[in-house]
């Protein structure tokens, strides 16, 4: 640990009222990040530290009430998600291990020491009392400054941290940048350039037009326009100059030298002096890699009829050591290695066949030829050698992986390395990795799997599908195709080994009792409750569907604004959320009110259903995706914190929360704090017990955690986890629509289910050969995956098509029939009735998804209309907005349209609701609109009243 004793600036900063300027003024501080503060009081002091707009800011209360008094103030900044607070009564502070910049703890003994600096990034400061101290850097980590790792071209990460990657550290939306990505000095750097905290990934800056292809701890070296030029990997602004570029440049720097190498020239610059060291004029120079006071490259260019040469200068002069040109394959090279005095030139076929991927060793003393390895390499498409220098020892991923002698090329060892992908391996100086998170231990020829997500696809061999660095493996861009191959999690991430756990979520910390305790259940009517759209999409089954009659003449009854356009810094990120659909989620309507979350405010506001007015509002602990569910007087949800309310339905009041993840941990997520068990906001409510799921992958972090309580008292009933896909052969079903985690819902009479896995019980069933489809309430079959809650793993990187269903009919637009039928269901416009059948269906062998059961239905009628984003059924009448903001009005029976409608606004998605002879919508702008017609306000029951406790 070091204690920061800053004698010669401002003494400011030993006091906590201006530490804002004393952070400014030390550049040893940091100013960007994740800022915590514990014990924050009503928030004063914590909206000066961080209420700028640079930080994402936590503040932690150990006082219930002073926890909603800083809340309060922060929602005034009209920032709140960016800027937040928490009642918060644990022992531990609740972040995963090196996650925080900066750490403010007003009382030393608040927290423990050791806790304190577990929390810290490398190199974050912690002010505890009148001290400051920061954590030091971890000599295990290593970062990745070169295009293939370091100036040598050798693949090879010097990160002893990681391991065989099990949570999901951090995850930020995809750039679709595609450009590598390298990390130095605890940034993280993709394409032209987003710059990343590489330990959280909150963003530090952006600048275009940058092509970055050496990160060190203070510049960036690459190539913008037609220059060579270094930025300030700290803010990006414009630093120095390095002469001309071309359109193939590529640069190295080893030993604060400059290489560049450009069309015509290969050219050392001090980087320290800034000036020319020497020049050295080639064709088309390719593969140049530094090492061992020398610089090797390959000269000439072959299209134009040349010779090629591999050359070797000194690094300090330019002056040649030897040249050798007397190998065909050189013209062929796709990358080169050095390592252990030697070269290791790569030559690679770049489709799906084995010839022309081959090594070719020389050595770099003399440039004498050895020998030269041909293979066939694991990736399944794109095939690429690539040479690993581990030590004296050399690799290649063949059969496995295979390690040749270095001298003849013979082969002396094999180790198990699994499947390949479209991209290239990469190693550690522990590990080989390759394809869907297969890592093969090289001391021992261990091989684990735990394909969480896959790399990026289709590059060649100078970027690798994924890097480690800081001890994580670093994705970056989410896979430009949008991959389908298997059930990834995508988007930029953070990949950490196993670790950092204190055991599962227990006693006082996992479950507080609110001022409202303990409840006071009150049955709902059933003629009411008939009337009524109490959850998400409003019964169990998710049908969208609704005995109750919308009928008479509709027009606007009133219209609330719920939310104003977010001042928060962050708002970018969090538009890369895949769980959230808008500034207002869609409405449920119950007990006379209209109940939705603002989900990036972490707020849940109740409407009086008759007139719109605003009857209470309450903040939670995290993001709030989905809407409530009403039961008995009961309002439940979920918060991506990982935690699950009750409150009050009348009026707002918390009966309890608990949390819902294997621990109380946070990670940083699309820009926010969430759990790495984000608990859907939609608590599913059946024959009086509550079920909530809670995570992000079936690999990462112990699985999907599905949880059964009383939602009165919220006992634990019993908990499981979904631990695997459940689907063997996934290549036999290439392009299987898929979520890796989904809303809860029922199937069937008696059956919970979660995507692809049935729980029966605390057992979870994950489903095998025949599960492509649920049972709704009438026991007709319902083909799964029609309607989404995330973003489906699909070509087209969009939700899917929206459906709905009664008992006997499915409704929805029809498949896309010249897409793939992994893209299926992704036409605009049309909408199709389908007859469901009460026969299970057959299915098995090479399962595409749900697409392909629409097949096997009947048509009952279809009719015209524009891109549907919300829908509804009730009574005889189907009901669908299209993105244009007009509502359809149509006869379930034979789809004849009967009205049309302007809402006033675009819907968002799925974002409708029936109840009371009403339709309930919220509006991507952030409101809720109320369509009826006026004789259906005697309909709408009075709001309940709290009444005394």
């Amino acid at each position: 640990m070091r204690i920061i004793r800053p004698r010669m600036i401002l003494a400011a900063i030993c006091t906590l009222a201006v530490l804002p300027f004393a952070i400014a003024a030390d550049p040893a501080l940091p100013t960007g990040g994740l800022l915590v503060h514990v014990n924050c009081g009503t928030g004063e002091r914590t909206l000066q530290l961080g209420g700028g707009g640079t930080f994402l800011v936590h503040g932690l209360a150990k006082d219930a009430k002073k926890a909603q008094q800083a809340q309060r103030l922060f929602r005034r900044t009209g920032s709140y998600g960016q800027i937040s607070a928490e009642h918060w009564a644990g022992t531990h502070l609740p972040y995963a291990d090196n996650l925080v910049n900066l750490l403010v703890v007003d009382a030393a003994d608040a927290v423990l020491r050791a806790d304190i600096m577990r929390v810290l990034v490398p190199g974050g400061v912690a002010r505890i009392g009148r001290e400051l101290v920061q954590k030091p850097w971890p000599k295990e980590l290593d970062g990745w400054t070169h295009l293939r790792h370091g100036p040598d071209g050798n693949p090879v990460s010097n990160d002893t941290a990681l391991s065989l990657p099990r949570r999901i550290h951090w995850i930020a939306k995809a750039s679709r940048d595609h450009m590598p990505m390298l990390s130095a000095n605890g940034r993280n750097f993709y394409g032209h350039v987003t710059a990343r905290d590489a330990f959280n990934g909150l963003p530090m800056w952006r600048t275009r037009g940058f092509a970055c292809q050496v990160a060190t701890d203070k510049l960036l070296y690459g190539v913008s326009g037609s220059n060579v030029v270094s930025i300030d990997a700290a803010s990006g602004k414009p630093v120095g100059r390095f002469g001309p570029a071309e359109r193939n440049t590529r640069i190295l720097l080893i030993d604060d030298v400059l290489i560049v190498a450009t069309g015509s020239e290969v050219r050392a610059q001090s980087v320290a002096r800034g000036g020319p060291r020497w020049s050295v004029k080639a064709d088309n120079p390719k593969h140049a890699v530094a090492g061992d006071k020398k610089v090797f490259f390959v000269d000439g260019n072959p299209r134009r009829g040349g010779a090629c040469a591999a050359v070797c200068v000194e690094l300090a002069t330019g002056k040649q050591i030897w040249r050798s040109e007397q190998y065909p394959w050189l013209a062929k090279a796709s990358g080169c290695s050095y390592g252990a005095g030697a070269l290791a030139y790569e030559t690679s076929s770049f489709n799906d066949d084995a010839p022309g991927n081959a090594v070719h060793v020389m050595t770099a003393g003399v440039g004498k030829y050895l020998w030269s390895y041909s293979f066939k390499p694991g990736m399944t498409h794109n095939k690429q050698a690539r040479a690993f220098f581990l030590g004296s020892q050399l690799w290649v991923q063949a059969n496995g992986f295979t390690q040749l002698d270095l001298r003849t090329g013979r082969e002396v060892r094999k180790i198990p390395g699994g499947g390949g992908h479209c991209y290239s391996p990469m190693a550690t100086v522990r590990f080989l990795v390759a394809g869907e998170l297969n890592f093969s231990e090289v001391a021992t020829g261990k091989h684990e799997r735990n394909a969480i997500t896959k790399g990026e696809c289709g590059w060649n061999s100078q970027f690798p599908g994924w890097i480690p660095a800081h001890g994580m493996l670093n994705t970056y861009t989410g896979c430009r195709s949008h991959c389908i191959c298997y059930p990834m999690v995508e988007g930029c991430m953070g990949l950490a080994p196993a670790g950092g756990s204190r055991g599962p979520t227990s006693g006082a910390n996992s479950f507080v009792q609110g001022p409202a305790w303990p409840a006071r259940q009150k049955p709902t009517p059933k003629d009411q409750a008939a009337a009524e759209w109490p959850a998400y999409r409003r019964d169990p089954w998710r049908s969208g569907s609704t005995g109750e009659a919308v009928t008479g003449k509709l027009r606007k009854l009133w219209a609330t604004r719920t939310g104003s356009a977010t001042k928060a810094a962050l708002v970018d990120e969090w538009q890369g959320n895949p769980f959230v659909t808008g500034p207002v989620t869609a409405p449920v309507v119950a007990g006379g009110i209209v109940l939705a979350a603002l989900p990036d405010a972490h707020e849940v506001i109740a409407l009086d259903a008759g007139t719109g007015k605003v009857r209470w509002s309450f903040v939670a602990n995290g993001r709030v995706d989905t809407p409530p569910t009403v039961y008995n007087g009961l309002c439940l949800f979920g918060t991506r914190a990982g935690w699950v309310y009750c409150l009050n339905l009348a009026d707002g009041a918390m009966i309890w929360r608990r949390a819902v993840g294997l621990e109380d941990r946070r990670i940083v997520a699309w820009g926010q704090l969430e759990s790495p068990w984000p608990a859907v906001g939609s608590v599913l409510v059946h024959k009086g017990t509550a079920f909530v799921v809670a995570g992000r992958s079936a690999l990462a972090d112990g699985g999907i955690q599905v949880c059964a309580l009383r939602p009165s008292s919220g006992a634990v009933v019993w908990r499981s986890a979904v631990t695997e896909y459940g689907i063997s052969r996934w290549y036999g079903r290439v392009g299987y629509d898929y979520d890796p985690v989904d809303i809860p819902v029922m199937d069937g009479p008696d059956v919970l289910a979660v995507s692809r896995a049935r729980v029966a019980g605390s057992r979870v069933v994950v489903n095998r050969e025949k599960g492509s489809f649920y049972r709704n309430a009438a026991g007709a079959y319902v083909p799964m995956g029609v309607w989404a809650y995330g973003t489906a793993i699909n070509r087209s990187a969009q939700k899917r098509p929206l459906w709905v269903f009664d008992d006997h009919t499915l409704y929805g637009p029809p498949p896309h029939k010249g897409a793939t039928r992994s893209q299926g269901g992704n036409k605009d416009s049309g909408l199709v009735a389908y007859a469901l059948k009460t026969t299970p269906p057959k299915t098995g062998g090479r399962e595409w998804g749900p697409y392909d059961e629409l097949e096997k239905l009947d048509k009952k009628w279809s009719a015209s209309i524009g891109k549907i984003v919300a829908m509804a059924r009730a009574g005889d009448r189907l009901f669908a907005a299209d993105s244009g903001g007009k509502l359809h009005v149509f006869t379930a029976a034979d789809g004849k349209k009967i009205g049309e409608l302007a809402i006033g606004g675009q819907p968002i998605w799925d974002g409708l609701a029936a109840a009371y002879g009403r339709l309930y919508v919220s509006l991507a702008e952030g409101g809720i609109t109320c369509i009826g017609d006026a004789s259906t306000t005697a309909k709408v029951p009075a709001p309940p009243t709290a009444g005394k406790r």
